[in-house]
C-alpha cells in the first residue's frame, strides 16, 4: 500500500470550512488534523489488525470550540502563560489583554487556537501543512506573524511536528501543540501511564503558573534513563478545572 492524505469537512467557523486531514502511511496507521486550531485530531495506530486510538479527541467541531482547554490544539504565539500580561521586547515594553486573571495565557483571545487555517498537501505525500496569519492589530504583540506548522506521519510511524514564523517585526514566538494523549483509548484513565521528556531540565513556575525563568535539573528519582532524560508517572487523578 502507498501513502496518502485525505480531506473530509468537518464543519464550519466563522463562515469557513473546516477539514479533517488524514495522513495514511504503509502500516495503515493514521494521523489525522484538523484545519482549525492546526488541531491535532488524532494518531490511531494497528493493535491485532484492528484500529487503536492514541489520542483524545471529540467527535465534532462544536466540542472543540465550546471546550476550554485547547485540547488537540495549536496555541501561541506564546504557550503558556506571560506575567501580568507584560513583556518587555528592544527596549519597549508592551501590555496586553489579561486572559487568565491578571496574565496571558496561550497568546491570548486571538492566538492560534482561534484561527482556521489554509492547508496544502500532496495526495501521495506524508506531510499536511498548515499557515495563518496573526495580526498585531488583534492580539498586541509587535508585528504581523505568518505562523506555518508542518504535520508528517513517517513509515516508521514517527509523527513529527514543525513551526515555521515570519514577522514584520521582531516579536516572541513560542506555540506548542496542546495534544492530550491516551495509550489505552479515550474512557481509559491515564493513572499507570508514563511521559518521557527528551530533556535534561525544566523551566519552574511560580504559584500562579508563570514561568519565572529559572531552569532546574529535577531529582534523579524523576530521570530513569542514563542520559538523564525525564520520565513523569501519573499518580493521581486529574482535575478538569486545573488543566491549562
Amino acid at each position: 500500500m502507498r501513502r496518502t492524505i485525505s480531506a473530509v469537512p468537518f464543519g464550519v467557523y466563522q463562515g469557513e470550512s473546516v477539514y479533517l486531514y488524514t495522513i495514511e502511511n504503509i502500516h495503515h496507521s493514521k494521523l489525522k488534523v484538523l484545519s482549525y486550531a492546526a488541531t491535532w485530531y488524532d494518531f490511531e495506530v494497528q493493535v491485532d489488525r484492528q484500529p487503536h486510538s492514541l489520542v483524545l479527541h471529540f467527535d465534532n467541531l462544536a466540542d472543540y470550540i465550546e471546550t476550554p482547554y485547547q485540547v488537540g490544539k495549536t496555541v501561541g504565539r506564546v504557550a503558556g502563560r506571560i506575567g501580568n500580561a507584560t513583556f518587555s521586547l528592544n527596549g519597549q515594553t508592551y501590555h496586553l489583554p489579561p486572559n487568565n486573571g491578571r496574565h496571558l495565557l496561550h497568546g491570548g483571545d486571538h492566538g492560534l487556537q482561534t484561527h482556521n487555517f489554509r492547508a496544502r498537501f500532496d495526495p501521495d505525500g506524508d506531510t499536511v501543512t498548515l499557515t495563518t496569519t496573526l495580526a498585531s492589530a488583534d492580539d498586541g504583540f509587535p508585528g504581523d506573524l505568518t505562523v506555518t506548522i508542518s504535520y508528517t506521519l513517517t513509515a516508521d510511524d514517527e509523527v513529527q511536528i514543525s513551526y515555521y514564523g515570519v514577522t514584520t517585526a521582531d516579536t516572541l514566538f513560542n506555540p506548542t501543540c496542546h495534544v492530550y494523549f491516551n495509550l489505552d483509548g479515550q474512557a481509559a484513565l491515564i493513572n499507570p501511564q508514563q511521559l518521557r521528556i527528551n530533556s535534561t531540565k525544566l523551566v519552574h513556575t511560580n504559584h500562579e503558573k508563570v514561568p519565572t525563568g529559572v531552569f532546574y535539573v529535577p531529582s534523579p528519582a524523576s530521570s530513569t534513563s542514563r542520559h538523564q532524560r525525564m520520565t513523569f508517572v501519573s499518580s493521581q487523578r486529574f482535575n478538569r478545572s486545573s488543566i491549562d
